[in-house]
């Protein structure tokens, strides 16, 4: 199952951009419509009830997250050498996140993130460019501080992990974008929004969701 990455709430500053789901992947065909089956409100009896979170099997919600769980990542690339064409890049990434309460202003200390990563990138020209990326990266991704595996977010990348990333400038008609090629696989999936100027690229994703936050048990 792809992740995809969607913006579901507004969020305060710092700037954000909205994310719209991804349906699809680019360079698929229209075809006839699919005609689905009368809906009769009823499974098939050979088929179990569909899980929901808080559900004890038999398909009715009996509970809802009543957290919001902010995700904040930013991040910038330099390209060398100036002026192109750049074959390596160095950069950070920083990722920030926090249950029910975005802290006001960077100076704001009484709200604390929940999990917070910061990676130390650097990059190669990748061997299967994006078709329509300006220029694409194998980047490697390096833990400086903070772990991954403790955030909510289940597409972080791990230490050392390299991801294909390119920059598509106008991606489907609109803003600049960094697209990821998903599993290697040449399936380039929006990732973060970008801006291209003075071979420096910085990079930004954020969203706001529900949550269930599992409680300490007293002793």
């Amino acid at each position: 199952m792809f992740y995809a990455r969607a913006e579901v709430l507004p969020m305060p500053p710092p700037p954000f951009t909205s994310l719209l789901l991804l349906a699809c992947a680019d360079g698929v065909e229209d075809s006839a419509p699919v005609v689905l089956p009368e809906e009769t409100g009823t499974l098939p009896a050979d088929s179990p009830a569909p899980w929901t979170w808080g559900d004890s099997g038999t398909g009715t919600v009996t509970e809802s997250p009543e957290h919001t769980l902010y995700v904040i990542q930013e991040g910038s690339w330099t390209l060398s050498p100036p002026g192109g064409p750049y074959t390596d890049l160095v950069g950070t990434l920083s990722v920030d996140e926090y249950v029910d309460e975005l802290p006001e202003s960077e100076e704001d200390t009484g709200v604390l993130p929940s999990c917070s990563v910061r990676y130390a990138l650097t990059g190669v020209v990748a061997a299967q460019p994006c078709d329509n990326c300006r220029f694409t990266f194998a980047v490697q991704h390096t833990v400086t501080s903070g772990d991954p595996a403790l955030c909510y977010d289940p597409e972080l990348p791990p230490d050392h992990a390299a991801w294909s990333l390119g920059l598509d400038e106008d991606y489907r008609g609109s803003e600049d974008w960094i697209l990821r090629d998903w599993g290697d696989a040449g399936l380039w999936l929006p990732w973060y929004t970008a801006t291209f100027e003075d071979d420096t690229v910085r990079l930004s994703w954020s969203v706001a969701v529900g949550v269930a936050v599992e409680e300490e048990e007293e002793e």
